[in-house]
Formats: structure tokens, sequence, C-alpha cells
């Protein structure tokens, strides 16, 4: 492909990208949100599923860190 020939993001995609990364995952956790809602028909237990997820992310960064493998065999 020639030098000249450059790619970009247009309309929707291009606004996408100027988020900040912040943002970005909002729409994400409100689709997980409906989703478990639906699931359980409730208001509340989504929260409480997702109110855990900064403790799964502490684990698996420790089990990276500490190179322990994560399996259920003695």
């Amino acid at each position: 492909m020639p030098a000249s020939i450059a790619g970009g993001f247009q309309g929707t995609a291009q606004a996408f990208q100027h988020r900040s990364p912040a943002n970005r995952s909002h729409p994400a956790l409100t689709a997980v949100y409906i989703v478990l809602g639906m699931l359980y028909e409730s208001f509340i237990h989504p929260l409480t599923i997702l109110s855990t997820l900064p403790l799964q992310c502490r684990a698996i960064l420790a089990l990276l860190i500490t190179r322990v493998d994560l399996s259920v065999w003695l």
C-alpha cells in the first residue's frame, strides 16, 4: 500500500475514540446491570453482584504478581 494512503476513524467511532477511558466502561456496566436485572428480576441483586468486581480484579492481579495458578488440583 502506498504511504500516501492513510486511514482514520469517522463519525461515532471518532467520537468514541476521543472519550476518556473512565467514560468508556459506563455503557458496558449499564448493559451488564440490565441483563442481571432481567435475570434476577430485582434492582438490588445486580448491584450486589457488580459491587464485587473491584475485589475480583485485585484477586486476579495478586495471582498474576505472585505467579500462582488458580486451579482445583491439590
